[in-house]
């Protein structure tokens, strides 16, 4: 790891901190001596040791905008569907910070990261404007998100993504996932038309209603009415986009997918001024 200034080598003979200027030295049979002196002294060099190290990692961490220490935290790790595919840090969705609180503060305070209940996996992301030969012609600031990507749910995350849906204001929830299965995609909404489902997390409850639903070309489109328990009366309704026609491992009929994405960019109810980025899910 790059930010591991301070190496340990070890060998037969001995055990070598290695720091910059000056170097220490702990010979391998002085080492349970040095070892039972230092408890005695309260840990006082190895503390020391650590901290610097801290501060090394703390300095990295700032300065690398590719740094991903929330989803490896030991409360967030079962929340990964994948543990090589997390967010990164400074473009992650922090649960309880609403769209409105991410615009008017882009910095977030770094305690942010330590904490367990406000990790979801998702990463704001811009967008970009390319021309026929797929080049990139102009690609927006993730200040000015356009789009939220996450993973599919799991069973103990649903709670959680209704809960980012309902804060960040997301008009619409595009799945990738296919179809409803145990093994390729979970059902985190509730199946029949006009019933309501209620998904914990962390502080509450999460509500949703399934309003309406139409089969499209290769698509379902469904209408959802989503609130926090208790608070029905400040609801939201989110627009619910799954495309069917997208297996794994294969890529899609390119002339189904420019339909699907023509419906998303034209729908039949303007989106709101005020709404949040477009929710992009898959495996």
């Amino acid at each position: 790891i790059s930010f591991l200034r301070d190496k340990i080598e070890v060998s037969k003979k001995s055990i070598t901190v290695s720091k910059s200027p000056k170097s220490t030295l702990i010979p391998l049979s002085d080492l349970e001596e040095f070892l039972e002196k230092d408890q005695q002294n309260g840990y006082k060099t190895i503390r020391n040791w650590y901290d610097k190290l801290q501060e090394e990692v703390a300095k990295e961490t700032k300065e690398c905008d590719k740094a991903s220490l929330c989803g490896t935290i030991l409360g967030n790790v079962s929340k990964n569907r994948y543990k090589n595919l997390l967010p990164y840090d400074k473009y992650r969705v922090i649960l309880g910070r609403t769209w409105d609180e991410f615009k008017e503060q882009q910095l977030v305070d770094p305690s942010y990261h330590s904490v367990v209940g406000n990790y979801i996996n998702a990463s704001y992301i811009g967008a970009c404007n390319m021309n026929e030969n797929g080049e990139i012609l102009n690609q927006e600031s993730v200040s000015d998100p356009k789009f939220i990507v996450t993973q599919d749910p799991l069973d103990d995350t649903i709670g959680d993504f209704w809960k980012m849906i309902y804060e960040q204001r997301c008009p619409i929830i595009i799945n990738l996932s296919g179809a409803v299965n145990e093994s390729e995609c979970l059902c985190y909404w509730p199946s029949e038309i006009g019933t309501k489902a209620a998904y914990s997390t962390c502080g509450g409850r999460m509500c949703v209603r399934l309003i309406h639903e139409v089969q499209k070309p290769v698509w379902l489109e469904r209408n959802m009415k989503i609130w926090p328990e208790g608070q029905e009366h400040l609801c939201m309704f989110v627009r619910h986009m799954q495309y069917m026609g997208w297996a794994i491992n294969y890529p899609p009929a390119t002339s189904n997918l420019l339909k699907f994405i023509d419906d998303v960019a034209n729908p039949s109810i303007p989106i709101s001024s005020t709404a949040g980025p477009i929710t992009v899910q898959c495996k």
